[in-house]
């Protein structure tokens, strides 16, 4: 998906932040571009599925000062559903909103 490079932002301190919706995609192709993002240095992304309520799966790389987990937390506080995970990696389905929302909220939480 062509995409993810469109929401790809270099922060100041040098760490990629990458927060996408992709239409069409499952639990575990989001699962393998979050995996593979995160095997770059400084790399924090999440990536939703197009559909609600949707999934989301939040990853980051080492250096990147993102704790997936927390992030994932932070949208489940705001939009509903459930999931978890760890630090590197976290996952979570049941959210309930604007994709356009979710994916600005998941922009701010890994930029935090």
């Amino acid at each position: 998906n062509g995409g993810i490079a469109r929401d790809f932002v270099v922060q100041p301190d040098g760490r990629a932040v990458i927060a996408q919706a992709l239409e069409g995609w499952d639990a575990v192709g989001l699962k393998a571009v979050a995996t593979a993002a995160a095997a770059s240095p400084n790399v924090g992304i999440a990536v939703f599925t197009g559909s609600s309520p949707a999934l989301v799966v939040v990853a980051r790389s080492a250096g990147s000062g993102v704790d997936a987990s927390a992030v994932l937390k932070g949208l489940i506080a705001r939009f509903g559903g459930k999931g978890g995970g760890k630090p590197e990696f976290a996952q979570g389905g049941g959210l309930q909103g604007g994709l356009d929302v979710m994916v600005a909220a998941a922009r701010e939480l890994l930029r935090a």
